[in-house]
C-alpha cells in the first residue's frame, strides 16, 4: 500500500510542475506583444522625428536662399546706386503633405522653423531647424505641410511661409508680355 501512495505523490508533483510551467509560458507569451509593441511605437516616432527634421531643414534652406538673394540685391543697389526695382524671390520646397499619414504644420518661433502635428503635445515628434537670417520670417501662425511657398514680401521686407496657391506647380506665363 505504501508503494502505490508514493507513485500517487509523483503523479501529483509532475502535474503541479507541468501546470506551473504552462502558467509561466503563458505569462511570457502574453508579455511579448507589450514589449515589442513599445519598440514598434518608438521606431515609428523615430521615423516621424527624422522626417520632421528633414522638412524643417528644407524650409530653413528655402528661407536661407531668399535671404541670400536679398543680400545680393541690397549689395547690387549699394554698389551701383541704382534703386527702384523690388526684389522678387520665392522658393517652392518639395515637402510631403503628410508624414506617416499625419498632417503637420510649419511654424516660426524663437528663430527656428518648427514642424509638428497640429495638436502637438510635449511627447509628439517635432522637427526644428535654426533660421540664419536677420530678416523677419513669418508663417502667419502656422502653415500646413504640402505645397508651400517661401517668398520675400517687398512691402514688409519679410520672408513669408504660406500655402502655395498653385499647388506646387510652377506657373508658366505665355504671351508677348511674359
Amino acid at each position: 500500500m505504501s508503494d502505490s501512495f508514493n507513485s500517487d505523490r509523483r503523479a501529483v508533483t509532475f502535474s503541479i510542475e507541468y501546470a506551473l510551467t504552462a502558467l509561466i509560458a503563458i505569462g511570457l507569451l502574453g508579455a511579448i506583444p507589450t514589449v515589442f509593441g513599445g519598440v514598434a511605437d518608438s521606431t515609428q516616432e523615430d521615423v516621424q522625428q527624422a522626417e520632421f527634421d528633414r522638412i524643417a531643414g528644407e524650409v530653413a534652406a528655402a528661407v536661407d536662399a531668399i535671404d541670400h538673394q536679398y543680400d545680393r540685391h541690397e549689395a547690387t543697389e549699394s554698389r551701383t546706386g541704382i534703386t527702384g526695382a523690388s526684389l522678387r524671390a520665392s522658393v517652392r520646397p518639395d515637402i510631403p503633405a503628410r508624414v506617416d499619414g499625419r498632417a503637420y504644420q510649419i511654424r516660426v518661433r524663437g528663430g527656428k522653423i518648427i514642424v509638428e502635428p497640429p495638436s502637438a503635445g510635449d511627447a509628439s515628434p517635432r522637427g526644428t531647424a535654426p533660421l540664419l537670417t536677420e530678416l523677419d520670417v513669418t508663417s502667419h501662425g502656422g502653415t500646413h505641410g504640402g505645397a508651400i511657398l517661401v517668398e520675400f514680401d517687398p512691402d514688409t521686407t519679410e520672408i513669408v511661409i504660406k500655402p502655395d496657391a498653385a499647388g506646387g506647380e510652377i506657373p508658366t506665363e505665355v504671351g508677348a508680355d511674359a
